[in-house]
């Protein structure tokens, strides 16, 4: 009766790298303590989970078929032969006439072996490749086996047919993986002999020789199982944040786009004009009346003097404001002049 470690026995379930590890130190340590029978144990199991890694290499690479070696070269020959049997009857065509008696066999001959044309045939896989060649062939040979002896092809379609022969079990797959099945049932076995052997070393706790050493692997499967779960409550916190950014930044599909009402847009663009407004034309300081006296002060002693504003180059006042300017080149004459 099988016991039914899952109930009685709650141990994490390892992967098979991380079980291959754990067992690995459980051994060494067996080994120092001198617990013969558990160190059997664990080598056993430990044995057990190197061929299962082997198994999940292979199932990873189960969908890599690979061809035979010689699969290209063969391909390139087969591509040569059908070029040379198109050529031959494009040739036969052309010098004898579509309507002459060797011409109509030529064209009977093509329409079997290349009805899509010669470029359709080969633009494939290997696999349909070798398949349409097949067919097309033993159609020509079926259909029209005098057409090809009158033509003198015959030759050329049986070489064609036996390279395409070679080439289909060359495009074989050369080895066959696992099956899911089988790497499910080793996984469940390398798992149940490591619970087995904790079962193991928690019987034998108690032991007043080899109790040291058991705790001491329990303490190393405790270690391992910690780490475990903390590396899974990272993931799934590093997980539960990526949700949450793309939940608050993915629009749900669906919905439509918020779009500013009239009102919102008017004083929004309210706003903004306000603002460019007030970056067009700062606001200048007001000028001060001290500024403004010695202003009036030269203006007035500039016209006493007889300054004819007409004849004067051009000057400035500067008030804090823009710039007064007056004279031959534009402006009004200053205060006080004539």
């Amino acid at each position: 009766m099988t016991t039914p470690f899952d109930t009685f026995l709650k141990l994490d379930r390892f992967s098979t790298v991380r079980r291959v590890s754990l067992l690995r130190t459980l051994q060494e340590l067996l080994e120092r303590g001198e617990v013969r029978d558990l160190c059997a144990q664990a080598q056993s199991a430990l044995e057990a989970d190197e061929a299962t890694l082997d198994l999940e290499l292979r199932w990873r690479q189960r969908t890599r078929a690979e061809h035979a070696p010689e699969a290209g070269r063969l391909a390139a020959d087969l591509v040569r032969v059908l070029s040379g049997l198109n050529d031959a009857l494009r040739v036969t065509t052309t010098v004898y006439g579509a309507a002459s008696p060797r011409g109509v066999l030529a064209g009977q001959v093509r329409t079997r072996v290349f009805p899509l044309g010669l470029a359709t045939l080969i633009r494939q896989s290997y696999a349909e490749f070798s398949v349409d060649v097949q067919l097309v062939l033993g159609r020509a040979q079926s259909e029209v086996p005098d057409a090809l002896v009158e033509l003198g092809l015959q030759d050329l379609v049986a070489r064609a047919a036996e390279i395409n022969g070679r080439f289909a079990k060359a495009i074989a797959p050369t080895r066959r993986g696992p099956t899911f099945a089988e790497l499910r049932d080793a996984r469940r076995a390398g798992d149940l002999a490591l619970r087995q052997l904790v079962a193991q070393l928690l019987a034998r706790l108690a032991d007043p020789r080899e109790g040291e050493t058991c705790a001491r692997a329990l303490a190393r499967v405790q270690q391992a199982s910690d780490h475990l779960r903390h590396q899974r409550k990272r993931r799934r916190s590093r997980r539960r944040a990526e949700d949450e950014v793309e939940a608050k930044t993915k629009r749900t599909p669906g919905e439509p786009t918020r779009e500013p009402t009239p009102e919102q847009g008017s004083a929004t663009t309210s706003e903004r004009e306000r603002s460019a407004e007030g970056r067009a034309a700062p606001s200048l300081p007001a000028p001060s009346p001290r500024r403004e006296a010695e202003v009036a002060h030269r203006a007035e002693a500039a016209a006493t003097r007889g300054n004819d504003a007409s004849n004067a180059p051009g000057c400035a006042i500067r008030t804090g404001r823009p710039y007064l300017r007056w004279g031959p080149h534009g402006g009004s004459a200053p205060p006080g002049a004539g």
